[in-house]
């Protein structure tokens, strides 16, 4: 996942994806470049800029719960906390990944 002004190098994506389990739940991203942004969230939220990862079985649980995540984080700002939040409900921290980036 992404901002509209994300730019993705898919080859590079594959190769830091593939040190991972694909059978396992990630979530994967960077932190923002704003300390203040990073201290509201406590360094726990991937950041949409810098681009999100979230493997299949986590996107399972996910698409289950969504709906009511947006719902019950509808004052959040934007879809990358909306999505933080739905992750702390299901209890998946942020693997932080440096390549994860936004400038």
């Amino acid at each position: 996942m992404g901002d509209d002004d994300t730019v993705f190098f898919t080859k590079n994506l594959v190769t830091v994806l593939s040190k991972y389990d694909y059978n396992q739940m990630y979530y994967i991203g960077g932190n923002s470049e704003s300390v203040e942004q990073d201290l509201v969230h406590s360094y726990g939220m991937a950041y949409g800029g810098g681009g999100i990862a979230i493997s299949y079985p986590l996107a399972e649980v996910l698409v289950k719960i969504l709906d009511g995540c947006i719902n019950r984080y509808h004052d959040f700002y934007g879809s990358d906390q909306k999505i933080g939040g739905c992750m702390a409900e299901i209890g998946v921290p942020l693997t932080r990944e440096l390549g994860f980036h936004q400038v």
